[in-house]
């Protein structure tokens, strides 16, 4: 009795993991019940109050169509996360984005930081760019917790 009961207890262990991730790559944007934007600021004020905030003004940008290259970018001149939102793009791939962006907001408080940025893309690349490495991390580690706080709220 006792070992069906931990086996029982696995199984259903395993179900919740396979549901999560089933969930974070099947839902997009057009399954929102709440505005794009909204679905962006939740997911910037997740990153405010559990990864950090460096109290600098931060300005947001949506472009509501198919983005050709990447979802994001950050601007340091005018502190400004743009995000390119379409009703096809996965809501996990959209976190993941958002995080990464705030992740450079918090890297580049200042002018001198830009410089170091635009230094090292010209010398490393954006692929081995030491401050993209860190973004695409950051966002790997903070994403599925993120995405669980937020995702049954909004869906």
């Amino acid at each position: 009795m006792k070992i069906l009961f931990i086996i029982l207890s696995i199984l259903l262990i395993i179900v919740h993991f396979l549901e999560m991730y089933y969930k974070r790559r099947i839902l997009t944007v057009a399954d929102l019940k709440i505005g794009k934007k909204k679905f962006v600021i939740l997911v910037l004020q997740w990153c405010i109050n559990n990864i950090e905030n460096n109290q600098i003004p931060l300005y947001l940008k949506i472009i509501y169509r198919k983005p050709t290259k990447r979802l994001g970018y950050y601007q340091f001149s005018n502190k400004e996360i743009t995000i390119y939102i379409d009703d096809s793009i996965d809501l996990y791939e959209l976190t993941d984005t958002t995080i990464h962006e705030y992740i450079h907001h918090l890297q580049m408080p200042s002018k001198k930081y830009e410089k170091e940025y635009s230094d090292k893309l010209i010398s490393h690349g954006y692929e081995n760019h030491p401050m993209e490495i860190e973004a695409r991390n950051l966002a790997k580690k903070y994403r599925n917790q993120c995405y669980d706080e937020i995702i049954s709220k909004v869906v």
